[in-house]
């Protein structure tokens, strides 16, 4: 899509157009209110370090930007992954060059061996480890793509790396 023009810019995407919410026994459109709301309410912990709060902000804010702007959807996931990075950084206190190039999978398995994050969960179970999702789905945006995330992709992601920074610092 191209550069909106000016007198655009304030208007929700059409794509947009289409979320409903159920309001008590009602369907209705979704609002920017509500986005806003639903935003609002994806949140770390208060204790984080005012580093990783605003990272995990600047991903929010995207995230909330994307009512006027669809494709933002994929630059907030991106940025929610940055976010989720940093903080396993920050608590791991990766000072030096080694440690600040690790991967998210290797930062994981630090995380893990320090006992800062639940075990892997064993493939036995049939169930698929959520760092190791939360890991090919940062590879897969960080390494260039074409596709468009729709909030309910995106959604799930931010929740679910507010959970692992709030995992983090719960055991400060």
């Amino acid at each position: 899509m191209p550069l909106k023009l000016l007198g655009e810019v304030s208007q929700a995407d059409l794509r947009f157009a289409t979320d409903m919410m159920l309001d008590g026994a009602e369907w209705r459109t979704v609002t920017f209110g509500d986005h806003h709301a639903l935003v609002r309410s994806i949140e770390p912990r208060s204790d984080i370090p005012d580093d990783v709060q605003e990272a995990f902000d600047r991903a929010r804010n995207a995230l909330l930007y994307a009512w006027f702007y669809y494709e933002l959807l994929v630059v907030a996931e991106t940025q929610a992954f940055s976010a989720l990075e940093l903080g396993l950084k920050v608590r791991l206190r990766c000072d030096d060059w080694n440690m600040k190039s690790r991967s998210l999978r290797h930062l994981t398995k630090e995380a893990r061996q320090r006992k800062l994050m639940p075990p892997e969960t064993d493939a036995s179970s049939g169930m698929l480890d959520e760092m190791e999702m939360l890991a090919h789905l940062r590879n897969d945006l960080a390494h260039g793509t074409g596709s468009l995330h729709s909030p309910a992709m995106v959604l799930p992601v931010f929740e679910r790396c507010a959970a692992v920074i709030d995992c983090l610092y719960s055991a400060t």
